[in-house]
């Protein structure tokens, strides 16, 4: 049997298998709303749950992320999902920790595969 007929699909050079898909996922999107008192917040749609591979960054890549600010930054590789965006928010099912799309990757611009580059959320004190 092909690696292909066993579910391998190549992403980025490297191949992905559906079973590293491991971490449950929650996709939201922003919304604005208009307050009672006439002014604009921001809401965020729940667009459902999905599973990823989740990888840490390490080595080198964490030195350059510290040298950007960048707090637990990390790769997600996940089926294509229409509705995330750069302003998107992922909480992690494990812990619900929320983090901010750094970036949005269309691998191979065929609508199968994106790579999501995410860094954890600070609330605004």
């Amino acid at each position: 049997m092909s690696r292909q007929a066993a579910g391998y699909t190549r992403t980025s050079g490297k191949r992905a298998n559906p079973g590293q898909l491991t971490v449950k996922i929650r996709v939201l999107t922003p919304e604005a709303a208009i307050t009672p008192e006439g002014g604009q917040s921001r809401t965020y749609r729940d667009e459902g749950a999905t599973w990823c591979r989740w990888v840490n960054v390490h080595g080198t890549e964490s030195l350059q992320a510290h040298a950007y600010g960048l707090r637990e930054p990390a790769t997600l590789t996940l089926r294509f999902h229409p509705a995330l965006r750069t302003d998107s928010v992922i909480v992690r099912a494990s812990d619900g920790a929320q983090f901010d799309v750094i970036s949005v990757d269309n691998v191979e611009e065929c609508g199968f595969w994106q790579e999501v580059k995410v860094q954890r959320r600070v609330e605004a004190i």
